[in-house]
């Protein structure tokens, strides 16, 4: 009767575990099909990173291009003015020479 009892005990535990087995493969195929989905989208992910790390690399180029370029445009007119203004005052006469040339009154 022990003898009985046990044997039927070893079935019914070996029962249970296969029920879990079945139950465990189904949660590593849900797993496994969780894992390839976010693998995609971590795939998707990099690629968006990509794009917006190149549109903001080449924005970054074009405004450090057209900032040299204005620094560049306002040193030409700086030094264009500083030329017009010394030429003014090599062509203007001193303020000795215009009292000096006046005519008497």
């Amino acid at each position: 009767m022990v003898c009985c009892s046990a044997v039927t005990f070893g079935m019914r535990k070996h029962v249970q575990a296969q029920a879990g087995v079945d139950e465990l493969q189904k949660r590593i195929s849900g797993l496994r099909a969780k894992k390839a989905a976010l693998k995609a989208r971590e795939t998707d992910l990099k690629l968006k990173i990509d794009a917006i790390e190149k549109r903001n690399k080449e924005s970054l180029r074009i405004e450090e291009k057209e900032q040299k370029t204005e620094l560049e445009s306002q040193a030409h007119l700086g030094t264009e003015v500083a030329e017009f203004l010394k030429s003014l005052a090599d062509a203007a006469p001193s303020p000795k020479q215009s009292t000096q040339q006046q005519p008497p009154k």
